[in-house]
């Protein structure tokens, strides 16, 4: 198969004020033939069969979808702007292993990121519908133009301690 695209990342818009992107900063394009991993196919393959695939049907779509198919994903890395609607703090009943308040990530895409990805979601999907030979079917996949399996959220640089967790050196204030 001739498929120059694949197995690599384009950063097309990463940094381009002409892409016609809300912020002149947008993102990476990851371009894989391999499926992923048989978590995250089976939960693909649920949420297209709208969660009605179960037992022995959801063992046969799998083994279709790894032995059969040839699939190709594009992973969109977009911008995570920082604002008051993201952010970290402890949970006031839940605790880690070692007895300590655990983390709670509260993610709230800023417009702009939630543009952003949009963007870059349609710009994929134009790239997509026009390899040759057509592929047989395209899917966007996406929450909110984000993948919640990756953790968010932010730590605050400044000068003031009481406003910030980091300085401008990255480093800690204490």
């Amino acid at each position: 198969m001739d498929l120059p695209f694949l197995q690599r990342a384009l950063q097309d818009h990463y940094w381009n004020d002409r892409a016609g992107l809300p912020s002149p900063k947008g993102g990476t394009y990851s371009f894989s033939l391999q499926p992923p991993g048989p978590v995250n196919g089976a939960v693909f393959l649920c949420k297209d069969a709208n969660f009605r695939l179960w037992g022995q049907p959801l063992k046969d779509r799998l083994h279709r979808y790894f032995h059969e198919e040839v699939s190709i994903e594009i992973e969109i890395f977009g911008e995570f702007f920082p604002w008051k609607g993201g952010y970290v703090d402890l949970d006031p009943t839940a605790r880690d292993g070692s007895h300590l308040p655990a983390a709670r990530i509260h993610v709230k895409l800023h417009p702009t990121s939630a543009e952003t990805s949009t963007a870059m979601v349609n710009r994929a999907m134009d790239m997509l519908k026009a390899m040759k030979p057509a592929p047989k079917r395209v899917l966007a996949w996406t929450w909110a133009s984000s993948n919640y399996p990756l953790q968010h959220g932010t730590c605050r640089f400044g000068t003031d301690p009481s406003k910030s967790v980091l300085d401008r050196d990255c480093q800690a204030h204490e």
